[in-house]
């Protein structure tokens, strides 16, 4: 074609309505129609007030699949353009679409126009199209072409260090789909899972992808990974990038002068992370797993026995396992609702009458488990379990009794509160073995420090600080400073010293 009647097509083009300039047969033609788009953008607030951003609404993903790779860079500009000012309502009903030419067409092209395949990612991630992007991005990365399927691991790294997760992007997904790629037969593409399971820990914490991800990688990528792993700061990630609500709405954490920096380079938000490291609850996006059925099944190893045969057999051994057994099946982020009743009786049977030290602290270790992956499911046990608990405080064993206090602790947590066992509490910190107070104390202390509200602290006050009070004058000098020590722990607990001051 002559520069004449290139000329020639692109004026006519140019007296086209819109929607036929953004389809035309000429890919010239259509990288003016796109850089259009871009110019209206930047001169309109809102879609509606023009005609160009309206047509182009339309058809905006032709322009993310345009099957010219020039056009298709300036078509991914006109879309990026696009959406800073498009709303909620309009990705809504478009962003699959978009999102499925995106990772088609961008996500394999050329290295800046993958770059810009991303920043669309990143834009429908501001308009809370978390779910969209990340089902987009998991398909593209199970592509056969090695380059798609890098591109769309790395940008579903990109936006998890961007704008964080579980707060816009959902990790449930990826930690669900993303173990096929640990064997990929490209390296780049293992790498950048591995680099993306690093990023998640950075925001989860190693209980949240320990399950789904790391398990399931082979021994040098695991080693890698707890290697990375050891040089990020765990539970202290920042947030770059915010949802456009956000922006026009900051949260309390990227909100004023003292809490941020807004000037992180390129505009980013850098929060401020004086505070202790904060992690999200993996139960809070982990599927029930279900372990009941598992105990019923033999072992692979066919001299070992079942689990019930075990914790009734006489040979210790026999029975340490069957506890590791079931510590190990319930050390999930979340367990399936099921009746415990008699997992709970045996290992009630174990910790108050088994001779041997290590099946005990087997199995209170395996009781904590069970608390932290069953919660409120666990109530019942939990209290079923706990004098014997309390009393086996008084065991010579260091180990034995810090398993026990760690299960302790889940039960506080998770399935009661401390007010709610009260009675066994106060039987405890009478018993005649000072070891047992002490160690009741210290489980008191430790757990005022874990009440979310007031109201739970001022209750558990009531019913427990006069049996506490009582310890402050005892004769054993580890009793009197356990019972301080809670004392204050519940004091700070209810707002200050006026609280127990009553």
């Amino acid at each position: 074609m002559g520069a004449d009647d290139e000329a020639t097509q692109l004026a006519d083009a140019a007296k086209l309505p819109w929607d036929d300039r953004f389809k035309h047969s000429f890919w010239k033609a259509r990288v003016v129609a796109y850089e259009c788009v871009v110019k209206e953008a930047k001169l309109s607030q809102e879609i509606a007030s023009s005609a160009c951003l309206k047509a182009f609404g339309e058809c905006a993903k032709n322009a993310a699949g345009d099957a010219n790779a020039n056009a298709l860079d300036f078509g991914l500009d006109a879309l990026n353009a696009f959406l800073a000012v498009a709303d909620e309502d309009y990705v809504r009903t478009h962003s699959a679409g978009i999102l499925a030419n995106v990772v088609a067409k961008g996500m394999g092209g050329r290295p800046k126009t993958v770059d810009r395949a991303t920043e669309t990612c990143m834009l429908l991630l501001e308009l809370e199209c978390g779910d969209a992007v990340v089902d987009a991005l998991l398909k593209g990365s199970a592509h056969k072409v090695p380059k798609l399927a890098l591109a769309c691991v790395e940008a579903m790294r990109i936006s998890v260090k961007e704008f964080g997760t579980p707060a816009v992007v959902p990790p449930k997904p990826i930690l669900k789909g993303i173990a096929p790629l640990f064997d990929s037969k490209d390296a780049k593409v293992r790498g950048a899972a591995k680099d993306l399971t690093v990023e998640l820990t950075r925001w989860l914490g190693h209980d949240a992808v320990r399950r789904d991800l790391i398990e399931k990688m082979r021994g040098t990528m695991q080693a890698e990974v707890q290697a990375a792993a050891e040089a990020i700061e765990i539970g202290r990630a920042v947030r770059q990038r915010l949802t456009r609500k956000e922006q026009a709405n900051p949260p309390p954490d990227t909100a004023g002068v003292d809490a941020m920096d807004v000037d992180g380079g390129d505009g980013a938000v850098v929060v401020a992370t004086d505070a202790a490291p904060r992690l999200p609850d993996a139960y809070e996006f982990a599927d029930p797993e279900s372990i009941l059925d598992k105990l019923e099944k033999q072992p692979k190893d066919k001299e070992t026995p079942k689990f019930w045969d075990a914790v009734n057999s006489a040979k210790w051994k026999e029975r340490l396992d069957a506890m590791t057994r079931l510590k190990e099946l319930a050390d999930a982020p979340r367990l399936a609702s099921g009746d415990y009743g008699d997992v709970a009786r045996a290992l009630k049977k174990i910790v108050t009458k088994d001779a041997n030290i290590a099946c005990v602290g087997e199995a209170c270790a395996a009781a904590g488990a069970l608390a932290k992956g069953l919660r409120k499911e666990w109530t019942r046990e939990a209290k079923v379990l706990l004098p014997g608990m309390l009393d086996k405080l008084k065991d010579k064993n260091s180990s034995v009794v810090q398993k026990n206090q760690d299960a302790l602790l889940e039960f506080s947590k998770h399935c009661f509160s401390l007010a709610d066992v009260a009675d066994d509490i106060l039987a405890a910190l009478a018993h005649k073995m000072p070891k047992v107070p002490q160690q009741t104390l210290l489980w008191i202390a430790t757990a005022a420090r874990e009440m979310k509200t007031k109201t739970t602290a001022t209750t558990a006050q009531r019913a427990l600080l006069p049996g506490v009070i009582k310890c402050v004058d005892a004769a054993n000098p580890d009793v009197r400073a356990a019972a301080l020590d809670a004392v204050a722990g519940l004091a700070r607990a209810g707002g200050g010293y006026k609280s127990v001051a009553r």
